[in-house]
C-alpha cells in the first residue's frame, strides 16, 4: 500500500496542470482497487488464491509466508519460491 500511496504523491506532486493530473490519479485508482493487495475477498477457500495474487502483486514475499504452514507454501508456485 506504501508504494501506492508513494506513486500517487508522485503523481499529485508531478508537472501539469491540476486537472490533468486529477485525471490521471483517477484512472490510477480506478485500475488499482482491483489488485488483491488493495481488496480481497477473504475466506479459508480463497486463501492460496489470494497469497499467490499477493505474491504475483509484489505486496508479500514468500518469506512474509514464514508462519504457514508447509503445505501452504508448497501450494505456491516455483517462481514464487525465490524472494
Amino acid at each position: 500500500m506504501q508504494s501506492l500511496l508513494d506513486e500517487y504523491a508522485a503523481i499529485i506532486a508531478g508537472d501539469g496542470d491540476a486537472a490533468a493530473k486529477f485525471w490521471e490519479l483517477k484512472e490510477r485508482l480506478k485500475k488499482d482497487v482491483r489488485h488483491v493487495g488493495v481488496q480481497a475477498e477473504m475466506s479459508r477457500s480463497r486463501m492460496v488464491l489470494n497469497l499467490m495474487c499477493l505474491l504475483h502483486e509484489k505486496a508479500i514475499t514468500m518469506s512474509d509466508l514464514d508462519g504457514f504452514s508447509d503445505e501452504v507454501k508448497a501450494a505456491m508456485p516455483p517462481s514464487f519460491t525465490v524472494d
